[in-house]
């Protein structure tokens, strides 16, 4: 006996394309990372449809299509969805981009399972520290987004970093990851998807460039230089 489902593959908020997945309903178990191998065969472009993959539980399917399979946030095609309806409610919003400073040098010196400790805890900080209404995304690599009704003032922003910038113990060593976070606010820096995304993405990256936590499009730079936040590795 099997069944099948089909599973849309995204760009942002445009559709290219769906994997057929052939679900076999017998002894066969599968694993998240076979179904993250087709899904990233066809967010390459490659032909997957119809695909025979080992057995899912409707719930895995489920949880595999929402979440980070790492960090058990939110994934980029729920962040689009939440997106969305944050814009069709035409009320004020900030969107928050961020990104690890030195994060590779965490996986150069310590390895790859380091650095998923690391962007585990970075994750949970961020899921613990939401507010009702707010919502939290890994966007892929140590890229996270949080969405926020309305606008924290510079003081709540500084809070939030230095709350997610703790030190954190990962096999027995000593980290301290610092952020960069750029900050984008509907309707003011704009009304749509990308050019909101551009805005808070060009804010991310300037607050790296000067050696700062947080740049918003509106307040400028928020907090301290970065000169006693780098990570230390």
């Amino acid at each position: 006996m099997k069944e099948k489902a089909v599973h849309v593959i995204t760009l942002g908020l445009a559709i290219i394309g769906c994997i057929t997945i052939v679900h076999f309903l017998h002894d066969l178990r599968g694993t998240s990372d076979i179904l993250n191998y087709f899904l990233d065969l066809a967010c390459a472009g490659a032909i997957c449809s119809p695909v025979v993959l080992q057995y899912f539980s409707w719930r895995e399917l489920h949880t595999l299509a929402r979440y980070d399979p790492l960090t058990g946030i939110f994934n980029r095609v729920s962040f689009n969805r939440e997106f969305t309806r944050f814009l069709k409610k035409e009320r004020k919003f900030q969107l928050v981009m961020i990104d690890l400073v030195k994060f590779k040098s965490i996986n150069d010196t310590y390895g790859h399972r380091a650095g998923d400790e690391v962007l585990k805890t970075i994750g949970n900080r961020l899921q613990t520290l939401l507010h009702p209404g707010e919502v939290t995304a890994r966007l892929g690599g140590d890229e996270f987004v949080v969405l926020i009704p309305g606008e924290l003032s510079d003081a709540e922003y500084i809070d939030l970093v230095k709350q997610i910038e703790a030190p954190m113990i990962v096999d027995g060593i000593d980290l301290h990851v610092g952020l960069s976070v750029g900050v984008s606010t509907y309707p003011d820096h704009g009304m749509d998807p990308a050019t909101l995304m551009q805005q808070a993405d060009g804010a991310m990256y300037y607050a790296k460039k000067n050696g700062v936590s947080v740049f918003s499009g509106t307040s400028g730079y928020i907090g301290e230089t970065r000169a006693r936040q780098n990570a230390t590795v």
